[in-house]
C-alpha cells in the first residue's frame, strides 16, 4: 500500500480528525468532543489508543467545573503524518533566489547552508567520508524527513 493513501486514510478518520485538531492547538476531551460531535467516552477511547501510539500525550490541565481537566497535544511523530509542502515551496524559493543572485553568490550561499548543516549535525557521522560518497548525508535527509526513499 502506497504511504501517502495510508495518510490520507488515517487522516480522514476520526483519530486523524482529532490529530488534525490537535494539530493546531492542545484541546481538552471536552473540546474535541464537542468538535467532533461525539461523546467524552468516545474521544477518550481514541485518545487512549493514540497515546499509546505516540502519537499525542498530555500537555498540561485547565480549569473545569468540578475538576480540571488534562489538555492533549501532538508528540514530534505525529507531524510526521501530516503531509508536508516544503518540496514545492524550496523549488520556488530557490528559482527566485537563483534569479536574483549571480551564479557565484548563489554557489556560496548554498555552501554556507552545507557548512550550517554539518555544523549542526556533523556529529551524527562516526568518521570522515569520501569526497564522493554520498551515503551518510542522504541518511541524514532522509532522518531529517527530507527524502522519501
Amino acid at each position: 500500500m502506497k504511504p501517502q493513501r495510508w495518510r490520507e486514510r488515517m487522516l480522514d478518520s476520526t483519530r486523524g480528525q482529532i490529530l488534525a485538531l490537535l494539530r493546531v492547538e492542545s484541546r481538552t476531551v471536552n473540546e474535541l468532543a464537542a468538535a467532533l460531535k461525539l461523546t467524552d467516552n468516545a474521544v477518550r477511547a481514541h485518545l487512549i489508543s493514540l497515546e499509546r501510539d505516540g502519537l499525542i500525550q498530555r500537555e498540561g490541565s485547565r480549569p473545569g467545573l468540578r475538576k480540571p481537566h488534562a489538555s492533549y497535544g501532538l508528540t514530534a511523530d505525529a507531524e510526521q503524518i501530516f503531509p508536508k509542502a516544503y518540496g514545492l515551496l524550496l523549488n520556488h524559493l530557490m528559482s527566485s533566489i537563483s534569479k536574483r543572485l549571480s551564479s557565484r553568490e548563489l554557489r556560496a550561499s548554498m555552501r554556507e547552508v552545507g557548512r550550517s548543516l554539518a555544523k549542526e549535525h556533523g556529529n551524527q557521522f562516526t568518521k570522515r567520508t569520501e569526497m564522493n560518497d554520498f551515503s551518510p548525508p542522504l541518511e541524514l535527509l532522509k532522518k531529517l524527513g527530507g527524502l522519501n526513499c
